[in-house]
């Protein structure tokens, strides 16, 4: 019996020993007021819900900058929903144990070249039967990104519900090129040129200077910008000492955006002089709109580390 007390004993001082040891090691191992985190976000909705397009005006969105299979889709104006990135780094400072100022950027972009072969008209000319090609090629370029700052606070020790609110900042431009196989001159005023070109993304109609006519750039004045608010909650665990997996919803409930003009350049065989001329065109006088709402939602799954 006195073997057992004393067995007893010994193990309630182990476990009172390691719930110490446990307790001092999370006394340092949570958040403090001066501590900074670095992290990184992952959205998913981002994998599953593109940008917001208008495409009775165009669009210029995302990885949608251009559709080549579908007139509707001629991209004109550049609107877009600031949603979430991806994959987006985060920072942030603490205040206090509980209140943070955090920062979160994330960015994007790409560049596309599709070509096409069509036929070399200098071979066609000295021979009809020449199976001779040569490519033409539209390239597109688009970026875009966001900024949020603002506040975060949270409620708990290891397990802790977290909630803020801060200001979004997102911007996004592109152009587009082209590049001809056939060389435009007195002697050849319409090249053969990819379909696509002359019948889904070119909008020149005749006039007394040119018959015909072909995109050389497509371009904007400027970025096109917006500016909202948002608000986020969710939970942090703190799964070692100061390292933690998060899952929060984030709600842009309104923003505003400002596109800029967008011109066309074209070039043309001057039907007076002979010669190959450019100009460019306005196709869209920019554009504003509000959105409003809860349906510009992003799910963040974070991984952080303090010091």
């Amino acid at each position: 019996m006195k073997k057992i007390a004393i067995l007893l004993c010994s193990v309630l001082s182990a476990v009172n020993v390691l719930a110490e040891k446990d307790e001092s090691r999370w006394e340092n191992g949570l958040p403090q007021a001066g501590d900074i985190a670095i992290g990184v976000n992952f959205n998913p909705v981002a994998t599953g819900k593109s940008a917001r397009d208008i495409t009775s005006a165009g669009n210029f969105v995302g990885s949608e900058i251009v559709e080549l299979n579908d007139k509707n889709n001629y991209p004109n104006q550049m609107f877009f929903l600031a949603q979430d990135p991806m994959i987006s780094l985060q920072l942030k400072y603490m205040l206090s144990d509980h209140s943070a100022f955090k920062a979160r950027i994330g960015f994007s972009g790409a560049s596309l070249k599709y070509r096409e072969n069509v036929r070399d008209d200098a071979a066609y000319a000295l021979d009809e039967l020449s199976q001779a090609v040569v490519s033409d090629m539209v390239h597109c370029r688009y970026a875009n990104g966001g900024v949020t700052v603002g506040m975060e606070f949270s409620k708990g020790k290891r397990l802790r519900f977290v909630g803020g609110f801060g200001l979004v900042y997102a911007f996004g431009g592109g152009k587009m090129n082209y590049a001809y196989g056939n060389a435009m001159n007195a002697f050849n005023p319409h090249p053969s040129t990819m379909g696509k070109i002359d019948a889904q993304l070119s909008e020149f109609q005749a006039n007394e200077i040119m018959d015909y006519a072909r995109p050389v750039e497509q371009y904007t004045s400027g970025v096109c910008h917006a500016v909202g608010f948002n608000g986020s909650m969710g939970v942090e665990w703190f799964f070692i000492p100061k390292a933690s997996l998060g899952a929060e919803v984030s709600i842009v409930p309104i923003m505003v955006a400002f596109q800029p003009k967008t011109y066309v350049k074209y070039e043309g065989v001057n039907r007076y002089t002979g010669e190959v001329d450019s100009y460019s065109t306005l196709i869209s006088k920019g554009s504003t709109y509000l959105l409003y709402g809860t349906d510009n939602i992003s799910l963040n799954l974070s991984l952080h580390y303090y010091f």
